[in-house]
C-alpha cells in the first residue's frame, strides 16, 4: 500500500523551558502502562478492520513519549518556535494512532508534528525532521549507510526491523516475553548530538558500538 502524501498535523501549546519532575514520573509512568499494555493485549487488538493493530497503538505511545525524553541540540532549530516533526517513513503501519498520541502535547514548549514521507529523502525535503520513524518495505531491512546518514544529521531514528541499531540506527523495538521493549544506541545519539535522559536509559537496553 502507498504511503498517504506528506501531511502535518499540529498542536499548540505555551512555550515552558524544561520539564517539572512530576511531569517526567507521569510520562514514566506512561511508557510503562504502555508495554504492560502489550503484554495483556491479544494478538490482534483491532477494534474494527481499518484501525491500527493493538502493537502499533502501544508503538506510537513509546514514539510520543521518546519525544519528551530526548534533547535536541539548539542548531536543529530555525528558531525558538520551531516545531518538533516526526516523520512515518514508507507505508504507515499507525494509521491515526501517532496523531492521536501527540495530540495535546508539547516537548519543552515546542509543538509536536507528524509528517508522513515515501522515503527517508521525502521526509527530509520537506523540511526539518527531528524523528524518523522507518517503517519496514516489504519487511526489507533499510540500507545500513541511509540509517547512518539519518542519524548522523541530528535525527533520532526509530524502527522495528533487526539489527536496526547495529546498522548505526537510535532505536530499536523488539518484544521480550510478550512484552513491548526498546533498544537504544547510545553511539548513535551521541553521533547526532543528542541527548536521552537517564530515566529513559534506564528503561531501555542499551547497545553500545565497538571501536
Amino acid at each position: 500500500m502507498a504511503a498517504p502524501p506528506t501531511t502535518e498535523t499540529r498542536s499548540r501549546h505555551p512555550r515552558a523551558p524544561e520539564m517539572r519532575p512530576t511531569v517526567m514520573t507521569r510520562l514514566l509512568l506512561l511508557l510503562t502502562t504502555a508495554a504492560v499494555a502489550w503484554l495483556i493485549a491479544p494478538a490482534d487488538g483491532r477494534a474494527n478492520p481499518g484501525a491500527p493493530s493493538r502493537e502499533y497503538q502501544v508503538k506510537a505511545a513509546f514514539v510520543s513519549n521518546f519525544v519528551q525524553f530526548v534533547e535536541w541540540p539548539a542548531t536543529a532549530f530555525n528558531g525558538a518556535n520551531d516545531p518538533i516533526v516526526v516523520a512515518v517513513v514508507g507505508d504507515n503501519p499507525f494509521g491515526p494512532a501517532l496523531e492521536q498520541a501527540v495530540r495535546g502535547k508539547s516537548a519543552r514548549g515546542r509543538e509536536i508534528r507528524v509528517r508522513y514521507a515515501r522515503n527517508v529523502a521525502q521526509a527530509v525535503a520537506a523540511g526539518p525532521t527531528h524523528v524518523l520513524y522507518i517503517a519496514p518495505a516489504a519487511g526489507e531491512k533499510p540500507p545500513a549507510q541511509a540509517v547512518r546518514d539519518a542519524a548522523a544529521t541530528g535525527r533520532l531514528t526509530i524502527a522495528d526491523v533487526d539489527d536496526f541499531v547495529a546498522a548505526g540506527g537510535c532505536v530499536q523495538f523488539f518484544a521480550d516475553d510478550n512484552k513491548m521493549r526498546f533498544t537504544i544506541n547510545t553511539s548513535a545519539l551521541n553521533r547526532a548530538g543528542l541527548r536521552a535522559s537517564s530515566k529513559l536509559l534506564q528503561l531501555a537496553k542499551v547497545y553500545k558500538e565497538e571501536g
